[in-house]
């Protein structure tokens, strides 16, 4: 459990403002994050652009984290659903 204890040191820390917890944040879990918006827009660039808006988010939104609701990851997760969400669909598919 360890790991978990960890993540709520980052939050607290980005809570307080420190910058430094948003990249150990990223390192942690940018990856996990990139895979899953490639998986749904098909689009390097644009999975890029959602993980470096999740993380803007959760930057600007650290105090509103609240550990008794959710686990860092998922507070993570759920901002890029939201991102996700927001994404325009008027990209042509193909058939």
């Amino acid at each position: 459990m360890q790991g978990h204890r960890d993540e709520q040191a980052l939050v607290a820390r980005m809570q307080a403002g420190e910058r430094a917890a948003v990249a150990e944040l990223y390192d942690l879990y940018g990856g996990a994050l990139y895979a899953l918006a490639q998986r749904f827009t098909h689009d390097a660039v644009e999975a890029e652009e959602i993980v470096l808006d999740v993380f803007t988010q959760a930057w600007r939104k650290a105090c509103s984290y609240d550990a008794a609701r959710s686990n860092v990851m998922l507070w993570l997760v759920s901002l890029a659903g939201h991102r996700l969400r927001m994404q325009p669909t008027s990209r042509p598919t193909n058939a």
